[in-house]
């Protein structure tokens, strides 16, 4: 299963779903192979919210991260004892890679998957790849 979670995709921004100004082949490609998902609602109109959201299950306010965008500076995460999406997958005999924006902490006790100094089955994927830009995680 591959799932595609994007900030700030609108219903028309590919060219599957009927959009003549933006090309994009290989996720057109992806869409005709497999399945298409026409309604979708997401918990928040921001990324840290909604990231959390879809990673755990529950509501935001749930996992204390309803309020804002977290950045590498953010105070708070998500808390390392949440279990994922990742880690349902990973129960299952499934091998998970998470390819990311984080942006759910990046403090010692909730690390990015990435980070050099965490475990990434902390957070139930079996690997990770994610934007570094001037020694942060993005």
């Amino acid at each position: 299963m591959i799932l595609i979670f994007a900030d700030d995709m609108g219903y028309n921004d590919l060219t599957c779903y009927g959009s003549k100004k933006i090309k994009t082949p290989n996720l057109d490609r992806l869409a005709s192979e497999g399945k298409r998902f026409t309604n979708f609602m997401v918990a928040s109109s921001v990324c840290s919210p909604s990231r959390a959201a879809l990673l755990t299950g529950c509501y935001p306010k749930r996992v204390s991260l309803e309020k804002h965008v977290l950045f590498p500076q953010s105070k708070k995460g998500i808390h390392p004892d949440e279990y994922t999406l990742a880690d349902h997958f990973s129960s299952a005999g499934y091998a998970t890679t998470a390819i990311e924006k984080w942006h759910l902490g990046h403090y010692p006790e909730t690390p990015h998957p990435s980070a050099t100094n965490s475990s990434t089955t902390r957070r139930g994927a079996n690997s990770s790849a994610s934007a570094k830009t001037d020694g942060k995680y993005y």
